[in-house]
């Protein structure tokens, strides 16, 4: 135990000189081995010597005995009869491992990396090379590492593993620099489902996710792992082909479907526009860790194609289970709410947030959900005392915040409170859409057209939303530039039509 605390502490001569006294006293040869290695990591050689006699009397069949005479002969400056004990653990690679595992243990990389080249210079064997160069690069040696790389590949320029080889190496500096070897590397085997996904994580890092998902997609056979590859490069080369083509080979991947591989299929059916495809996965997908999103995603898919009621029995049958942890019982109710409030009323919407709020008080997100209610309730003063309780919970929440200081700015008063408020919300998101309005609706309140126009001209750009629009078309049409007002409304009820705060904003503004 002082031992370990020595290690702990960097003390490395304190802890090799604790264990050796420990070994000396003990008939286990796994305590004489743990000293061995503490005094090679020490540079003690004299101890070394010692402790490995030792371990060798008590266990004199032990298959790494040659391993560590190589390390004690090479860290005494004995180059000759490292070599020596390192032959006589014979060839293949469990002496490689045996021999690595113990040259670890020598601090001075100058012993021993030229040990290492000199030992594979004669190698026939390019698992030698692949093996020599890993141990060099573990040993923050990457010029040695990357000179047996580029031998191995002139000693066996037809092996696919060379080239892999230097493309390990090079791939930790820059990804892309990888994909010129990793291409030999695949004209040479082109069989390999393991140089497809480095060259494909190559042609990604390079920019080229197309190419990605096509070389991921030509592994045979697939496997989920290869075809969510696949699917990653596809959806991030947005190549609506490519990821069709992901899709089919997700489906005839063999049965049986996992609950994870269900839920895949349910997300890329609707990548490809199959909703109808992606509810029947989803769906499928059995009681377990992955049911509560799988029904989740059921339930807003109804949403999406109207059929409120199914969405309402779905998210109230999934609660019932009793299975939804804490995440998945908010956005339970944040979607029923969403469902109730577009589909009976505000009112209705209320009722969900509150019992969602008896089941977790306080939560940050349905109390924000019901203040935004409390609004197209009509309830100002419902929605004000809400917004300041959760500010009072968590000083920190950027959004309540902004919630609130926006509100008193659209009702223009307690204007430099809302300043404040503001200031605060931009130090936690400088960067949100909605505060950017929220600034540029301040400005305007405040008489300042100019910077109210920067700002939400730069929320606009951000947030394609009616509210954001009908802001920037009343500062416009003050500024007398009222055909792109006009021009900003139009588009803004084309997306929305309808939406009352631009309707009400034309109203109010044009004869």
């Amino acid at each position: 135990m002082q031992a370990e605390y020595a290690l702990q502490g960097g003390d490395r001569e304190a802890a090799a000189e604790r264990l050796a006294k420990a070994a000396m006293l003990s008939e286990g040869p796994d305590q004489s081995l743990s000293a061995l290695r503490a005094a090679l990591y020490a540079g003690n050689r004299s101890g070394a010597q010692v402790l490995f006699a030792r371990w060798r009397g008590l266990a004199p069949d032990a298959p790494a005995l040659n391993a560590y005479a190589a390390a004690i002969a090479l860290a005494s400056g004995d180059s000759a009869a490292a070599q020596s004990a390192a032959d006589a653990l014979g060839q293949g690679d469990v002496p490689r491992r045996r021999l690595a595992e113990a040259l670890r243990w020598i601090k001075s990389a100058e012993r021993v990396l030229p040990f290492v080249e000199l030992r594979v210079a004669n190698s026939t064997d390019i698992e030698d090379w692949i093996h020599w160069s890993a141990f060099a690069r573990d040993r923050r040696a990457p010029e040695v590492a990357m000179r047996l790389a580029d031998l191995a590949i002139s000693r066996f320029p037809d092996d696919a593993r060379g080239y892999s080889l230097r493309a390990a190496l090079v791939r930790e500096r820059d990804p892309a620099a990888a994909v010129g070897d990793l291409e030999r590397a695949l004209a040479i085997d082109p069989t390999s489902a393991t140089i497809r996904l480095s060259l494909a994580h190559a042609y990604d890092a390079a920019g080229d996710s197309a190419k990605a998902a096509a070389v991921v997609a030509d592994i045979t056979p697939a496997s989920d792992a290869s075809v969510s590859a696949e699917i990653a490069y596809a959806a991030r080369a947005d190549d609506a082909a490519a990821l069709a083509l992901a899709y089919r080979h997700l489906q005839d991947l063999p049965e049986p479907r996992s609950p994870q591989r269900l839920m895949l299929l349910g997300h890329v059916a609707e990548l490809v526009g199959q909703s109808a495809a992606a509810e029947r996965w989803y769906a499928g997908v059995p009681k377990g860790s992955q049911y509560a999103a799988a029904q989740l995603r059921l339930a807003t898919l109804q949403f999406s194609r109207g059929d409120a009621a199914a969405t309402i029995t779905t998210v109230t049958a999934l609660r019932a289970t009793g299975l939804l942890e804490r995440d998945d019982l908010v956005r339970s109710y944040l979607l029923e709410g969403e469902v109730r409030q577009k589909a009976e009323s505000a009112a209705a919407a209320l009722q969900v947030f509150e019992a969602g709020l008896r089941m977790l008080p306080d939560d940050g997100e349905l109390m924000y959900a019901r203040a935004l209610m409390y609004a197209e309730a009509g309830r100002d003063e419902d929605m004000e005392r809400e917004l300041r309780r959760m500010i009072e919970l968590d000083p920190s929440d950027g959004d309540a915040l902004n919630a609130l200081g926006y509100t008193l700015v659209d009702h223009n008063r307690d204007l430099d409170e809302a300043a404040a408020l503001l200031a605060r919300a931009e130090k936690i998101t400088p960067d949100s859409a909605a505060l950017l309005d929220s600034l540029g609706w301040l400005a305007y309140r405040r008489g300042d057209l100019e910077g109210a126009l920067e700002k939400l001209r730069a929320a606009h750009a951000k947030l394609d939303d009616p509210e954001v629009a009908a802001h920037l078309g009343e500062v416009l049409w003050q500024k007398g530039e009222r055909d792109e007002a006009q021009r900003i409304w139009a588009e803004a009820l084309k997306r929305e039509p309808g939406h009352r705060t631009v309707v009400e904003t034309m109203r109010r503004l044009q004869p």
